[in-house]
């Protein structure tokens, strides 16, 4: 029960403020945060999985039911929604 409580607190109220003063110190966006830090595979993916389907931003929720052929135009609005500067962080 405690477990639960405390699921529901850190996802609607914790986990915004968290990733908001993470950005302002490092100046990365949280999906930006886990490709720098974990390498490529399982933990990253999933890592990213989790990420993008507790967005508050339906763009960012939409990307996980994407087709391989969409993905393009996709990624450019992610981009264009997290203010990724693909020059500074290219990967």
């Amino acid at each position: 029960m405690l477990g639960y409580i405390w699921q529901c607190f850190y996802s609607s109220c914790l986990r915004f403020w968290l990733k908001w003063f993470l950005r302002l110190i490092t100046g990365r966006c949280e999906l930006q945060r886990i490709c720098a830090r974990c390498k490529t595979g399982a933990p990253r993916t999933s890592q990213i999985e989790y990420s993008l389907k507790s967005s508050k931003s339906k763009v960012l929720r939409a990307a996980l039911s994407l087709k391989e052929n969409d993905l393009d135009d996709h990624l450019a609005q992610i981009i264009r929604e997290k203010r990724i500067k693909e020059q500074k962080d290219p990967t």
